[in-house]
């Protein structure tokens, strides 16, 4: 008697090679879902408004009165803050929320108490590299909209909130200010692919006839055949 490997093809009664049974699917059936995401939003205080146009005309928000935009972490953050003895309470919590941002995020800055600019960051933290009248010293590029929006064209519950948010902030429930501005719908986020699935092994049973094994079970009364069970 001849011994087969599990991927023997056996040969017909004509002499003939039967054919393998059909492959299964490489990838998962296509339709898997995608995610819609809201770019993020921050509200970043100006001194009253006081440092808004520098803001603009340089392109760019601006926060903290000590360089931090190399630090690696929380503690490094804090370690530099005390070294420049700022001595502003919860600082290093603002330059966290200022060093998180990401490309794409949206920014507010009140200009006064009527009008708000805003714009999209398009750039890393960085140090300050130059004098330009602005005192905050870690900076992010930012592309600023032309156009100013009025406080009046929110709720005042959106007005409130931004009231209460300390310098660097991050604005939830920002559907509001998405809304006004055009942007409220959500930008689609494609999963990226599922990995191939792995093809079954192929078990050749008494029969002669190759037969997949899905979960561990085989397919067919071919188990029965494969094992001797009844």
């Amino acid at each position: 008697m001849t011994s087969e490997t599990p991927n023997t093809r056996r040969a017909g009664a004509d002499g003939t090679p039967e054919s393998e049974p059909p492959d299964f699917p490489a990838e998962r059936p296509p339709g898997a879902a995608t995610k819609a995401v809201r770019p993020t939003v921050w509200l970043v205080r100006a001194d009253k408004g006081r440092y808004a146009d520098r803001f603009v005309a340089g392109g760019y928000a601006a926060a903290g009165f000590a360089d931090v935009s190399a630090a690696k972490d929380d503690t490094e953050i804090r370690r530099l803050l005390h070294a420049a003895g700022t001595g502003i309470k919860n600082e290093w919590l603002q330059l966290r929320n200022f060093r998180r941002m990401r490309l794409g995020d949206y920014v507010i800055t009140p200009k006064d108490g009527v009008r708000l600019r805003y714009g999209r960051v398009t750039g890393p933290c960085v140090g300050a590299t130059e004098d330009d009248g602005c005192p905050y010293r870690n900076r992010r590029a930012v592309a600023w909209d032309e156009r100013s929006l009025h406080r009046s064209s929110f709720s005042k519950s959106f007005r409130k909130r931004l009231r209460e948010l300390p310098n660097v902030s991050e604005v939830r429930q920002s559907e509001e200010f998405l809304e006004e501005i055009g942007q409220s719908t959500p930008v689609v986020v494609t999963p990226k692919p599922t990995p191939p699935m792995a093809k079954p092994p192929v078990i050749t049973t008494r029969t002669g006839r190759p037969s997949y094994v899905l979960g561990y079970r085989m397919l067919g009364a071919d188990f029965a055949s494969a094992t001797g069970a009844k």
